[in-house]
């Protein structure tokens, strides 16, 4: 379980919330929606470790999580942040058995299974055909597939994404909230900061809105609602029951 008790997130000369608590458990998926600027990659770093919120404590089980040696807290806890800044001189297959490297016993040494998870983590986002090229020639949607790939070959029990619909075409958006979805169902703890909210209502179980005035978060059918998106974005929303489940669309 990862755990946030009484988180202050905050960025210099301004507060973004105050007083936020969660309870991520296995099996759950959840939803991070807010506007710009909310507060919503503040929170993933929080309760990733990657940094430090200005108050309140992130547990990892019973444990602080940047308390965890980084290798440990790398096999448990899995993030994909909105931008890779580093430039990747070699192939998209190369690049994902990087996300093998808490698994890996040395930094030189790889095995049969490490490149066996790398190729089936392609499959799972359709970019096998493109396991040899290089990852500088793909597209921005075919890298943020294999940026999630590496992810998937990391194979944490936490999946924090940030924005992870990003340079999706339609058809790989809907691929990858059902992959998400049944990451979750496998048992794994999902959040995903979203800006799609037509996705939310069908994938996601739990959701957590970043109001200006305080958070709220609970079950989706509960805290998503036409007139609480409203409120958090400030713009009409029409909500529609279908077959796949409930859909919010502005209306804009």
């Amino acid at each position: 379980m990862l755990r946030a008790e009484h988180l202050t997130l905050a960025v210099p000369g301004r507060t973004l919330c105050r007083g936020l608590s969660l309870d991520l458990l296995p099996g759950q998926c959840w939803c991070v929606l807010g506007r710009n600027g909310a507060g919503k990659t503040t929170l993933l770093h929080a309760l990733s470790g990657l940094a430090a919120p200005a108050a309140g404590a992130v547990w990892l089980g019973d444990h602080p999580v940047d308390a965890c040696p980084r290798r440990e807290r790398a096999r448990r806890i899995g993030v994909l942040l909105q931008d890779d800044p580093q430039a990747f001189w070699g192939t998209a297959l190369e690049y994902v058995i990087l996300g093998r490297y808490p698994h890996r016993h040395g930094l030189t040494r790889l095995h049969q299974e490490d490149e066996a998870a790398a190729r089936t983590a392609l499959e799972q986002v359709e970019m096998q055909d493109a396991a040899h090229r290089p990852l500088s020639t793909l597209s921005g949607g075919e890298r943020q597939r294999v940026r999630l790939a590496a992810l998937l070959a990391q194979a944490p029990d936490i999946y924090l994404l940030d924005e992870p619909l990003q340079h999706l075409d339609l058809a790989h958006q809907g691929a990858m909230v059902k992959l998400l979805r049944h990451l979750a169902d496998q048992g794994k703890t999902v959040l995903a900061v979203l800006h799609e909210t037509a996705w939310v209502g069908r994938y996601f179980d739990h959701a957590l809105l970043l109001h200006d005035d305080g958070p709220a978060a609970g079950p989706a059918d509960q805290t998503l609602t036409a007139a609480s998106l409203e409120r958090l974005y400030r713009c009409p929303m029409a909500e529609a029951a279908t077959e796949w489940g409930r859909v919010f669309i502005p209306r804009v």
